[in-house]
């Protein structure tokens, strides 16, 4: 069974879907929602290759209500480190590891986040958490994945309504 590691560290929102095959990065960013379609093609030099077909498995998706750039491009940024993840049978996936640390010198800016006493303030990264959101309500839609550690923010997010 695929276990799965989450952990949220701040806030946004966006539209994730997971799909099979897909190997090539197709996203997009706008002001009022981030979008995962993985519904890309692949090249074959080999005429007797045929596409692989592509099934939508799960779909979750929480709105953007603050457009900040500096959240934007975290965002970005965070779904760009995910892009192409693979997560084997029996292998265990961790998003703080997938994603790394949110550091200006890796293109992070400052956006709001809940400090470890739940309060708003501006910190680096500020929009990861809505990814891991997302992400995180999109596996709990599939009954194979084990969720092993999870770390909620410590005051409600308005990005994630309750289905």
């Amino acid at each position: 069974m695929k276990k799965i590691i989450f952990a949220v560290i701040f806030l946004l929102c966006f539209t994730f879907s997971l799909t099979g095959c897909s190997r090539e990065k197709n996203y997009n960013i706008d002001e009022n929602s981030i979008s995962f379609n993985n519904y890309s093609s692949y090249s074959s030099e080999k005429l007797s290759v045929k596409e692989p077909e592509e099934e939508l498995l799960y779909t979750f998706s929480t709105k953007i209500l603050d457009t900040n750039s500096g959240r934007q491009n975290n965002i970005k940024l965070t779904c760009e480190s995910l892009n192409g993840t693979i997560v084997k049978a029996g292998d265990t996936f961790s998003f703080c590891d997938t994603v790394g640390q949110a550091l200006p010198n890796r293109g992070y800016q400052k956006a709001k986040i809940f400090d470890k006493n739940g309060n708003v303030t501006y910190g680096y990264g500020g929009g990861n958490c809505q990814v891991s959101s997302t992400l995180y309500n999109v596996v709990l839609q599939d009954v194979n994945f084990e969720v092993v550690e999870r770390h909620p923010h410590a005051q409600k997010v308005y990005y994630v309504e309750t289905r």
